[in-house]
């Protein structure tokens, strides 16, 4: 996978057609950690130094198109690494907001982890979850228990 990790080497159109065939494996393979795998590879040329423009709308794309709950949770670690910031924190409040009935029943479902990395994001996840809190848009249980205490603790993990 040294091609996703050193992109900028590469021919543009060697690098979109590896990370298009990523985005496929992990929404169309048969075998869950193939899924897995392709979801976290998909991230890493936007944790690069210079980062890929464009990866956090790849996540977002796959994670709109899954119905596969261990993928969606899956690409929440590479956005949490991304370089663009501000495209992280858009992906990881879109995160937050959704309510998937099979989301209800995990222990660590997409939602409460994206509020947990946007609290990791310093001062620009604060003021995304201080909105949401705000909102009331938090809907899914276990993620909005994880805000009200967030909250009493000036939006901060640590």
């Amino acid at each position: 996978m040294g091609v996703v990790q050193l992109w900028w080497k590469y021919r543009q159109i060697v690098v979109d057609s590896i990370l298009d065939g990523l985005e496929r494996l992990a929404l169309t393979s048969d075998n869950l950690s193939v899924r897995t795998s392709a979801a976290i590879w998909l991230g890493t040329p936007g944790e690069t130094d210079p980062p890929m423009p464009g990866i956090v709308v790849r996540l977002e794309r796959v994670y709109r198109s899954s119905e596969d709950f261990a993928v969606r949770r899956a690409l929440l670690t590479p956005a949490m690494w991304q370089r663009d910031t501000a495209a992280a924190v858009s992906f990881l409040e879109l995160v937050a907001r959704d309510d998937r009935p099979e989301d209800r029943v995990s222990d660590e479902p997409p939602p409460l982890i994206a509020v947990q990395h946007l609290a990791d994001l310093g001062p620009r996840g604060r003021v995304v979850l201080e909105r949401l809190n705000q909102e009331g848009s938090v809907k899914n249980r276990r993620a909005r228990v994880q805000l009200d205490w967030l909250a009493k603790r000036d939006y901060r993990m640590r």
